[in-house]
C-alpha cells in the first residue's frame, strides 16, 4: 500500500493534468485502457495505468 501511494503522489501531477478535462468513471477508463491497448506503445500503456489507478483512487476515498 505504500508503495502504491509513493507511486500515486509521483503520478499524481501528471494524471491530474492528463485527467483534468476528462468524465472520470470506470467505463472511460476502460474504453481509454482498451484504445491504448489498440496503439501498442509502451509509453501510452503507463497512461493507461496512471489513468486506472487515478480513478481508481478517486472512487476510493469517496
Amino acid at each position: 500500500e505504500r508503495r502504491l501511494r509513493e507511486y500515486v503522489a509521483q503520478s499524481k501531477e501528471l494524471s491530474d493534468a492528463y485527467l483534468e478535462d476528462m468524465i472520470l468513471d470506470t467505463q472511460t477508463a476502460i474504453e481509454m485502457g482498451d484504445f491504448l491497448d489498440k496503439l501498442g506503445l509502451e509509453e501510452l500503456m503507463c497512461c493507461r495505468a496512471e489513468l486506472l489507478t487515478t480513478v481508481l483512487m478517486k472512487q476510493y476515498h469517496e
